[in-house]
C-alpha cells in the first residue's frame, strides 16, 4: 500500500499527516484514509464545510469539540465518532494534543458501514460506541496499538469490507437516490407505492401487511430524501462560494485545539 507522508514543525507546532488509498475492492464506498498526529503552540478552531463525504473519526488524543452551530458558546466533546450528512458548516476544535484516523466514506459506503438509514444522523455527530458498541472500542484500540500506519490502514481495509459485506442492503429508493438524486428517488417511490397501494393489499396478503409496506416505504422515503437533499444543498454551495464567505468566524478558547471532522479536506 502506498502512502503519502507530509510532516511540519514550526514555532506554531508541529504535525505529521499520512494520507492512503483504501483497497481497490472498497473504493466504491470508502474514499480516503487519513491519519494524523498534531500538537499546536496555540488553540485553534477550524470551520469544516459540508461535502459529500461522510467522516468516521478514530480518536487516539484529546476529545474533539464540535460546537453548537445556533450557540458556538456551547458544544459537545467527543472521542472516536462520525457524522450525518450537513447541509451547514460546522465549527470544531480539541482539548489538546490530537491524533488519530478519519475514513472518509461515500454516503452509501457510511450506510452500508453503519447498517442504519442515515436520516437520524443528519446534521448531527455521535459516538461511535453508541453505533457500533463494543467495536468501536475494540477498533479504537486495534489501531492505536498497531506499530505502522501501513498496519492501520490493513486493520481498516479488513474491517470496512466485513461490515460493509454483512450490511442489510438498502431499499431500491435509497439505492436510487444515491446515485440519481431527487428524481431517481421519485422514480423508485413511484414504482415501489404501486405495491402498497389499496388495491394491490390483497394481492401483497391484505390490509395488514399493506399497510406494514407503507410504513417501511415511508421510513425509506425518508432516508432518500435526506440523500437527495443533500446532494441538492451541496450543489448551491458549489454555486454560490459567497454563502461560505459570509460565514462568521468560529471561537477560539483557552486550551482548545482545532481538528478536523466533518469533511474536512485533508
Amino acid at each position: 500500500m502506498s502512502t503519502l507522508v507530509v510532516r511540519h514543525e514550526s514555532e506554531l507546532g508541529w504535525w505529521e499527516m499520512v494520507r492512503a488509498a483504501p483497497h481497490p475492492s472498497l473504493r466504491p464506498h470508502v474514499r480516503a484514509y487519513v491519519g494524523w498526529f498534531e500538537h499546536m503552540a496555540a488553540p485553534l478552531c477550524r470551520r469544516e464545510l459540508p461535502t459529500e463525504d461522510v467522516p468516521v473519526i478514530i480518536n487516539f488524543g484529546a476529545p474533539v469539540r464540535v460546537f453548537d452551530p445556533l450557540d458556538p458558546s456551547r458544544w459537545t466533546d467527543y472521542g472516536s465518532f462520525t457524522t450525518g450528512a450537513f447541509d451547514s458548516y460546522v465549527l470544531v476544535g480539541s482539548a489538546g494534543p490530537s491524533g488519530g484516523l478519519q475514513i472518509n466514506l461515500s454516503i452509501m459506503g457510511a450506510r452500508l458501514f453503519l447498517n442504519r438509514p442515515l436520516g437520524e444522523l443528519r446534521n448531527r455527530a455521535i459516538g461511535l460506541e453508541d453505533l457500533l458498541g463494543r467495536d468501536a472500542r475494540r477498533l479504537t484500540m486495534e489501531l492505536y496499538d498497531a506499530r505502522t500506519w501501513e498496519e492501520r490502514f490493513a486493520i481498516l481495509d479488513r474491517e470496512f469490507a466485513a461490515r460493509i459485506l454483512a450490511a442489510r442492503a438498502p431499499s431500491a429508493a435509497v439505492l436510487w437516490a444515491s446515485v440519481f438524486g431527487y428524481i431517481g428517488l421519485l422514480l423508485a417511490l413511484a414504482a415501489l407505492e404501486v405495491v402498497a397501494s389499496p388495491g394491490m393489499s390483497s394481492a401483497i396478503g391484505g390490509e395488514e401487511h399493506a399497510v406494514e409496506v407503507g410504513a417501511h416505504l415511508i421510513e425509506e422515503r425518508g432516508e432518500g430524501l435526506v440523500l437527495a437533499q443533500v446532494g441538492a444543498q451541496l450543489r448551491q454551495l458549489h454555486e454560490q462560494p459567497d454563502r461560505v464567505a459570509e460565514a462568521p468566524r468560529g471561537p477560539v478558547s483557552p486550551g482548545q485545539r482545532g481538528h478536523a471532522v466533518p469533511g474536512r479536506d485533508r
